[in-house]
Order: C-alpha cells, then sequence, then structure tokens
C-alpha cells in the first residue's frame, strides 16, 4: 500500500497510522461517532492496518466515548 523503500514505506506507514489515530481520538472527544465509522472503515477494509493493535484499540475506545459497546465488539468481528 506504500510505495518506496523500506524506510519509506515504513516512516509513510507510521505518520498515516498516527494521523488516523488522532482523527479516532477526535472523534470520540466530539463524540462523532460517523467520522469514526468511515475511518474504522478505511482501516478494516486495509491489508496494511486492519490487524494493527494500536489503531484497533483506538477504534475501541472512539467507540466508547461516543457511548456504542455494540460498535467497540464489532472491531473483534471477522473482516
Amino acid at each position: 500500500e506504500f510505495a518506496g523503500d523500506d524506510k519509506e514505506s515504513s516512516d509513510a506507514f507510521l505518520l498515516v497510522r498516527e494521523a488516523l489515530g488522532l482523527l479516532l481520538q477526535a472523534s470520540g472527544r466530539r463524540n462523532d461517532i460517523g467520522i469514526g465509522r468511515k475511518i474504522h472503515q478505511l482501516v478494516s477494509g486495509s491489508t496494511r492496518f486492519r490487524n494493527d493493535d494500536v489503531l484497533c484499540t483506538r477504534i475501541i475506545i472512539m467507540y466508547a466515548m461516543c457511548g456504542s459497546p455494540d460498535d467497540s465488539r464489532s472491531v473483534f468481528d471477522p473482516f
């Protein structure tokens, strides 16, 4: 999903992961489950991100902050 040499690809992955994590955090704080769900869909559709523990944890926290435990549980559903 990321082109370039290994270092460049790794740096891009870390930057995108951090940006997505910050967006999830902001979604939870604003109680904006709609944006959070869109990010969850993006993450779960990505072979690179779908098994990333950091992002999955942030998705769970975002849903919890939005008061949606059923959506939190959906993180564990098979893709």
